[in-house]
């Protein structure tokens, strides 16, 4: 068993390259950044890297995972609940299974909406991350948050609805085909709060 570990600092992960010098295989898992390092450790171990795995979504770095796999000739993995709803470019159940998609509950005239807790908790962890960063980096998600926030939204309420913008952004890139172009992107403003009718 050959193992080797690749720290990156910026961002911070780890990369992992994996295999048998005897059946002279190797995997790569969540690999990001120059493919060199990796193709070089496979050549110099005498292992062909048969596949490139990526175990979640990144929010905060794109994967290198399809690149090294084009370089390698291997057979690239992206676990299994993202490929098909990527694939079919299924807003709504990335959506529902991220856990941004609200249950609405009712008693009689009573109705409650509340947070979706049935769902993947890492996709749901890289949702939160996607959204809490690009805050902090972002001036029309910052200001969109501030936005919900004085409409009386809650930190981790306003912070699902930025992760679902973005969300509609990368479901709108994947069908067109494009890059992420922020000169593109219209200030996004809160949706108006319901109005109580006494009749």
């Amino acid at each position: 068993m050959i193992l080797r570990q690749f720290l990156h600092s910026d961002p911070v992960a780890i990369s992992y390259l994996f295999g048998c010098g005897g059946r002279a295989a190797a995997a790569v898992v969540d690999p990001l950044g120059d493919t060199a390092p990796y193709l070089r450790i496979a050549d110099e171990t005498g292992m062909r890297i048969r596949y490139v795995i990526d175990t979640h979504l990144h929010a905060d770095h794109i994967s290198a995972g399809r690149t090294l796999a084009q370089a390698a000739g291997a057979e690239y993995v992206l676990f299994a609940e993202a490929a098909a709803i990527l694939r079919l470019r299924d807003y709504g159940a990335l959506r529902a299974l991220g856990g941004l998609a609200p249950i609405t509950k009712q008693s009689g005239k009573r109705r409650y909406v509340q947070m979706r807790r049935a769902c993947n908790g890492r996709l749901r962890d890289a949702f939160y991350h996607w959204a809490r960063t690009s805050t902090l980096a972002d001036p029309a998600s910052k200001s969109y948050y501030h936005a919900l926030r004085q409409r009386g939204h809650s930190h981790g309420r306003a912070l699902r609805s930025v992760a679902d913008r973005w969300l509609r952004i990368l479901m709108a890139m994947l069908t067109a085909g494009t890059i992420y172009d922020p000169t593109r992107i219209r200030p996004a403003a809160p949706a108006p709060l319901a109005l109580a009718v006494a009749s």
